[in-house]
């Protein structure tokens, strides 16, 4: 009590982030990636009941989207500079045209994520 909060830790969350959720992405049972806006993601170990920022690799605003390549298991995920696309106040195009992304992979569920080739 009143120090900062840990980091590197998992929390238990009440379900309410203050930001948009784009997209849930289960690598197995225990381990899903939430994909957000501004907060970048997260990630859980225990099926939901932690979750943290614990990963590497992601440095953009936004993640989108997330798949797992049926085969392979490899997880790949569409990030953006910029958030909430087409939505509220970034519906033209001008709004994010400066904008960057990349289409990002894990080869071990989020733990670590490299820029796709």
């Amino acid at each position: 009590m009143n120090l900062p909060t840990p980091k590197g830790k998992s929390y238990r969350g009440i379900g309410l982030e203050n930001t948009s959720c784009w997209w849930l992405e289960w690598s197995d049972i225990n381990n899903i990636f939430g994909c957000y806006s501004d907060i970048r993601g997260t990630r859980t170990t225990d099926g939901g009941n932690y979750w943290s920022f614990n990963y590497t690799g992601h440095s953009y605003n936004t993640m989108y989207y997330g798949v797992k390549h049926p085969v392979t298991g490899i997880l790949y995920g569409a990030t953006s500079s910029v958030h909430d696309m087409y939505q509220s106040t970034y519906l033209a195009d001008s709004r994010i045209n400066t904008g960057t992304g990349a289409v990002l992979y894990s080869t071990n569920k989020r733990r670590g994520m490299a820029c796709a080739s």
